[in-house]
């Protein structure tokens, strides 16, 4: 079988809409060793008076109430019909048409050129399948959380790789932005460069000696042993964890 593992498998891009940093995910659920369905989504988010904020609800949340054309002085009815009388579909539904030419064509060309009904354009969601598609060959679970840290978006995320239906690895990391814009690298790809004991005039020779002498770990120091943790014990609790002072 090309998917030896069922379950939903899932993956993620960082964007922005209009300078405004989103996230959009897609979901691939295998079952008996085939891909059942595919699914899309995104999440975006406003700034008012400079304060960021992540939308309450996702493009397919909202459903007719995204307006992708606009027309906001109509009632969802009024809307409905409008799309009708115009030959014009919401995300939400040209999302669908998206899912179901992705479904038909695993292995092959994902590009969404051409397909009937749909007007937007790829935004990344063939990338994003194609990676929640390898993470179902490689028995990867995908999973993230979006938040805001100090006024500023940041993505949370965790991967388990199982083996012979047990876990083989837990991987989790973190990447933050700045002024609205995505960072280039996650805090695990900073190393010793994310700083978070500050320091920062020191070199990093200086920076990991401050931290031995200190008894002090770095961020990616303590994310490799809650990963351990959680790999050995999945009701691992971050509590009581040696040099562990991260939440999250």
């Amino acid at each position: 079988k090309e998917f030896a593992q069922d379950g939903t498998f899932r993956a993620f891009e960082l964007g922005d809409n209009y300078g405004t940093p989103m996230i959009t995910w897609a979901d691939v659920v295998v079952k008996d060793g085939k891909v059942e369905s595919i699914t899309l989504d995104a999440l975006q988010a406003t700034v008012t008076e400079g304060s960021f904020a992540w939308n309450a609800k996702s493009k397919k949340e909202l459903g007719y109430a995204y307006r992708m054309h606009q027309q906001y002085d109509l009632s969802e009815e009024d809307y409905i019909k409008y799309l009708k009388d115009n030959n014009k579909l919401e995300w939400f539904e040209q999302a669908k048409l998206i899912e179901d030419h992705f479904l038909a064509n695993i292995g092959k060309d994902l590009a969404i050129d051409g397909v009937t009904g749909v007007t937007i354009a790829d935004g990344g969601y063939s990338t994003v399948v194609e990676k929640a598609l390898e993470n179902a060959r490689n028995n990867k679970f995908v999973d993230f959380e979006v938040s805001v840290n100090y006024g500023s978006p940041q993505v949370v995320w965790a991967e388990v790789t199982t083996k012979n239906g047990k876990v083989s690895s837990v991987f989790i990391d973190t990447t933050q932005s700045s002024e609205l814009v995505w960072n280039a690298k996650s805090k695990k790809e900073l190393g010793y460069a994310y700083r978070m004991h500050e320091q920062y005039d020191l070199s990093e020779a200086d920076y990991i000696k401050y931290l031995k002498d200190n008894n002090k770990l770095e961020w990616f120091e303590q994310a490799n042993l809650i990963e351990k943790a959680y790999k050995d014990n999945k009701n691992a609790s971050l509590d009581g964890l040696t040099n562990v002072t991260i939440t999250t």
